[in-house]
């Protein structure tokens, strides 16, 4: 090969690895964006160390905002004697954590290995994880006295979950009321920080202070139908929680509130117990309103609200597959077109802005009551003429209870008289809940 052609293959070589390299860095992923980044520089003769933050980019002008004489003498007569390592980049006030980490641990103030004059501070107090850990563990070994509910709901509960569970709360209630008000059977109890709040402050209440544990169950015993009602209330002392944060009392609220071991127990549900009724009633031909099936359901401690929601969840579904298997169908009219239907009906009613129309379902217990705040709230006396009351029935259950049974009967009765005093007259219609044909007929509401 002649040196000229040698010459044209070694340019041509250096021409494709020059493009390949700008194609190879156009496709790297760019860089995650970030605040600060967290260096160091290493004097390499003898190890010793500066460590510190920059918000901004590596990219900067900037070199460190070390006051020590020593560290910039040396930097500035010897920079080639010096490895500078970016350890960490993110946004400013990690960095600052991780910054007071480092020299925490080194003790870089009284560390002959470090230039830095101070340990730096953090932008937030760490967690005082042993502390929080022993006080949540002495706090479960305290044993607490019996008050009053409705006392230990005057305190200030502070929020510890993401939000409030009310059916769990009910539950609680159910179970008291079944166990006639005895919350020291159930194990209940209530945990209050006391000196949380001082006496200028609005949330003081009896006492200034403040629920960190068993907010669901003091209410459940507040509500229940037990008048009086007491309920263990463990008291923490101020001297044992004193100086901690808002931040680590949370922590401490929901330590109270763990599980025990990695795995989180599996619980039966109400899908289980639906499907174990469906067992009994098909295969041992026990009544839905009988006591043998509450008495099974019982035996897997669950109290008499979840009884009735798994067996009126599987009176539902046994209906709709007696209902499938003569060729009928519940009609729903929360969804679909049966559900804008009902909606145009409504509207309709209220058009000549002389009629109240409201839909409710006989499947709720308290109906009337929600509908009498809701006409409260809405009645003009000077407009005002009558009430139409649309009633959904889930399933024939629903229906015939409330066609038979004492409470709705006498709910509707108490709505009529109500209705009356106030001058406005009432009409209530059923709504269809069974499918008859393909075509509905408007006349059916």
């Amino acid at each position: 090969m002649t040196k000229l052609k040698l010459a044209k293959k070694k340019t041509r070589e250096r021409q494709i690895k020059k493009t390949s390299n700008i194609l190879k860095n156009n496709t790297k992923k760019a860089e995650k964006p970030y605040e600060a980044y967290l260096y160091r520089y290493t004097y390499l003769p003898t190890g010793k160390v500066y460590v510190g933050i920059h918000k901004g980019l590596v990219t900067d002008n900037y070199q460190h905002s070390s006051t020590c004489q020593e560290f910039n003498e040396l930097l500035a007569d010897e920079p080639e004697n010096f490895k500078f390592d970016v350890l960490r980049k993110g946004n400013y006030g990690t960095m600052q954590n991780a910054e007071h980490e480092i020299l925490s641990e080194a003790d870089a103030k009284n560390n002959d290995m470090y230039f830095n004059k101070s340990n730096g501070s953090p932008a937030s107090k760490d967690l005082d994880y042993d502390r929080l850990m022993l006080l949540a563990d002495e706090i479960r070994n305290m044993t607490g006295d019996m008050e009053y509910a409705v006392e230990v709901c005057k305190n200030t509960f502070i929020q510890v979950r993401a939000e409030d569970d009310y059916s769990h709360k009910h539950d609680i209630q159910s179970a008291i009321d079944q166990e006639r008000g005895n919350t020291k059977k159930l194990k209940l109890q209530v945990v209050l920080l006391e000196g949380y709040f001082q006496e200028d402050e609005r949330e003081y209440g009896v006492d200034g202070s403040a629920g960190i544990g068993g907010n669901h169950s003091a209410r459940a015993a507040k509500d229940c139908k037990h008048i009086g009602t007491k309920i263990e209330v463990v008291r923490v002392p101020y001297e044992m929680w004193e100086g901690l944060d808002d931040d680590e009392l949370q922590f401490l609220g929901m330590q109270l509130n763990i599980q025990e071991g990695l795995i989180k127990p599996k619980v039966n549900n109400t899908d289980d117990f639906e499907k174990l009724i469906h067992t009994l009633y098909y295969n041992k031909d026990y009544d839905l309103d009988g006591d043998p099936i509450r008495e099974a359901l019982a035996k897997f401690n669950i109290g008499s609200r979840q009884i009735e929601a798994a067996i009126n969840r599987a009176r539902k579904s046994i209906e709709i597959q007696e209902l499938n298997k003569v060729g009928k169908k519940i009609r729903d009219w929360t969804v679909g077109a049966d559900k804008k239907t009902l909606e145009d009906r409504i509207s309709n009613y209220r058009a000549d802005g002389k009629t109240l129309c409201y839909k409710i379902t006989s499947g709720s217990e308290g109906a009337i009551q929600t509908l009498l705040r809701q006409i409260h709230e809405e009645f003009d006396k000077e407009r005002h003429e009558r009430v139409v009351v649309l009633v959904r029935h889930p399933n024939d259950f629903f229906y015939n209870r409330w066609r038979t049974e004492a409470k709705p009967l006498g709910d509707v009765a108490m709505l009529e008289f109500y209705m009356s005093a106030i001058g406005l007259k009432v009409e209530i219609r059923d709504l269809p809940h069974l499918i008859q044909d393909r075509q509905y007929l408007q006349e059916d509401i």
